[in-house]
């Protein structure tokens, strides 16, 4: 699967995960699934997708923009794990975040990448993003966010 195929197939579920958590609720247990599943794919696309697309295209901006819509979407869920009152409508706002994102990124960045980046290329970023991914959403979120409260990703996320 190449990389593209990759974060779609991510996209479609994080899509139904973020619908079930607003349509049937929230338990602790889907909320930890959650926030492994995005954590993780933004671990992907910023580690390694995103730097390789900004290498191959003259236009940052796209790319930058993408990436500060990932820290207003660690930010949203963040807030979404709280839970309580008004937990329903936290996620709700989480979803319609992450969905503008994802079409975004579907509709201009993935053509983009469609474009400039090399078929074996995408296969063999596929594979790397693929595996990060695993080890991602297998690690403890102390292990992906840097403990200073920044919420940025650590750098060194399971290499």
């Amino acid at each position: 699967m190449d990389a593209l195929d990759l974060l779609r197939s991510q996209h479609m579920l994080l899509r139904h995960e973020l619908t079930v958590a607003v349509e049937d609720g929230t338990t602790q247990a889907r909320m930890r699934r959650l926030a492994h599943l995005l954590l993780g794919h933004m671990v992907v696309e910023e580690h390694l997708f995103y730097p390789r697309l900004a290498a191959a295209s003259r236009d940052e901006g796209l790319v930058a923009r993408c990436a500060e819509e990932h820290m207003i979407t660690r930010f949203a869920l963040g807030r979404a794990m709280a839970g309580g009152p008004g937990a329903v409508a936290r996620f709700g706002a989480l979803r319609d975040v992450c969905i503008h994102h994802m079409e975004e990124e579907e509709q201009l960045l993935f053509p983009r990448a469609r474009r400039i980046i090399v078929p074996v290329e995408l296969s063999e970023l596929g594979r790397a993003m693929a595996d990060r991914f695993e080890r991602a959403i297998g690690s403890e979120f102390g292990d992906v966010l840097e403990p200073d409260g920044s919420l940025e990703l650590r750098a060194t996320v399971n290499r």
